[in-house]
């Protein structure tokens, strides 16, 4: 990188990938959305002070961008328009330079405090993003690129007394080890140029989240242009927001800002949605965001959901519903921007004795399956312990084939309606009813049908009859090879 020509973006570590993907035993845990700069972004910006914002994240190459000056792409311009965040980033990779750095991966396994049981496998694939998201230069026809030297993943491994493994064993053998985590699923919607309104239905059905964050920024610069800044959360005149929980308005005063500084620039409402919305209101803690910067590309609005208006470390009840959003401008809009949407909400993670997990119905549609797969699904949603199991298997050529030990079709459940609907070219599904309505054999049968579809048995061939005795059903799936149930 020649000095002044071309400059890394804040947070320049977390700015590198598009998309952080997150497998344990080969089965992916984390949203396979190109949005993980975002998520990084925001969650550096609302959750840390001045103190570690002008400390520990410099390892990352966060330098705060100047209000106002964001999308200047020139470090040596005069002191009341440069853009000193960037200046001092520059300086890191003048000429070329090779700048080390250091940092979290923000993805939800690594945010909760429990150690991962021994035998599960954990895979991380990091996919880059575009040279122009990441890099700012005020030569946009110019192609510049950045060059990985060397990068390491930085692990700590827990060398347990030797009782702790048995007691593990004893008590998997009972129940399945869980992992409470603050799941985050980042969303982005498009609103065309001339547009003065934007009301979009369904951001989230079915579980709900406990805390939204919503921001704004040019479609050009979220796809990637050196001349933008793609952490320019703008205001874009709005002039209302008000998110809907099953027609429930919040909140009951909706926000209606205004940032037009010849009227005064009347936002405060929307300003302080940064600390009640973040569990940092009336207590001594900031985030280094003031009143004056948050019109001039700071521009935030959070909301907690939350009954008790606690959405913090502890959990909540889980809410069923329809999340509604409507955002409002002032005038036309003379560009087209994107609408980045950052959820919380609170999901749990189980692994059983073989260290296989069983996917809750309501995060399949974060599951992008590797052909072939089989999965074991549980009907529960995930913040409820578990009901009944059924199977899918999908071969190489996208054949889907739906096993439930009652004989209902996919359809009974909407998310697994639409995943095979997804996910497959075709597919079927076993209307024979083999179990009885008060037998608790259901993970029996599923692991047969599963067993029998790997090793290459047509559906109508599985003989499930054989195997009514639930005794000869345990002792036989007691045995079973883990390594079959990989997605």
């Amino acid at each position: 990188m020649n000095y002044p020509r071309v400059r890394p973006v804040n947070l320049f570590l977390q700015s590198l990938f598009s998309q952080v993907d997150v497998s344990l035993n080969e089965r992916l845990i984390s949203p396979s959305t190109p949005t993980y700069p975002y998520r990084a972004m925001i969650e550096t910006l609302l959750s840390y002070g001045s103190d570690a914002k002008q400390t520990q994240l410099t390892s990352s190459l966060f330098y705060k961008d100047t209000a106002g000056s964001m999308d200047n792409p020139d470090p040596l311009a005069a002191d009341d328009a440069v853009n000193q965040g960037l200046k001092t980033r520059a300086a890191f990779t003048s000429r070329s330079k090779t700048v080390d750095m250091l940092g979290p991966i923000h993805s939800d396994i690594f945010f909760q405090d429990k150690y991962l049981l021994n035998g599960v496998s954990m895979k991380l694939k990091l996919i880059r993003s575009k040279d122009q998201f990441c890099l700012m230069s005020a030569d946009a026809d110019v192609k510049y690129k950045v060059v990985i030297q060397d990068a390491s993943l930085f692990v700590r491994k827990i060398k347990l007394n030797p009782a702790v493994p048995l007691a593990h064993a004893r008590a998997l053998e009972k129940a399945t080890a869980k992992y409470p985590i603050r799941r985050v699923v980042t969303k982005m919607f498009s609103i065309p140029v001339g547009n003065m309104s934007f009301v979009q239905d369904h951001i989230f059905l079915g579980q709900l989240p406990k805390r939204l964050i919503v921001s704004c920024v040019t479609n050009t610069a979220f796809n990637g242009s050196y001349v933008e800044n793609p952490f320019n959360f703008q205001h874009f005149n709005a002039n209302f927001l008000a998110v809907y929980l099953d027609g429930e308005q919040i909140p009951y005063k909706p926000l209606k800002p205004n940032f037009d500084p010849n009227s005064g620039g009347n936002y405060i409402r929307a300003y302080h949605t940064l600390f009640s919305g973040t569990d940092k209101m009336n207590h001594d803690e900031g985030n280094a965001i003031n009143r004056e910067e948050y019109a001039k590309g700071y521009t935030l609005y959070a909301f907690d959901l939350t009954p008790d208006l606690s959405s913090g470390d502890h959990y909540n009840l889980v809410k069923q519903g329809n999340l509604r959003m409507e955002l409002q401008f002032q005038r036309p809009l003379t560009t087209t921007l994107n609408v980045v949407v950052y959820a919380e909400l609170d999901n749990l993670i189980e692994i059983d004795k073989a260290r296989n997990g069983v996917f809750p119905s309501d995060t399949l549609r974060e599951i992008q399956p590797n052909y072939p797969c089989s999965l074991v699904i549980n009907l529960d949603p995930s913040h409820l312990p578990g009901s009944h199991w059924v199977a899918v298997f999908i071969s190489k050529d996208k054949h889907g084939e739906y096993f439930d030990s009652y004989g209902l079709s996919p359809s009974t459940l909407s998310s697994i309606h639409t995943f095979m609907n997804r996910a497959c070219l075709q597919h079927d599904y076993n209307e024979r009813t083999l179990q009885g309505l008060f037998s608790n054999v259901c993970g029996h049968y599923v692991l047969f049908f599963l067993l029998h579809k790997n090793r290459g048995w047509k559906m109508e061939t599985i003989n499930l009859g054989s195997l009514h005795n639930r005794t000869s059903m345990t002792r036989w799936c007691t045995n079973l090879s883990p390594s079959i149930f990989l997605v």
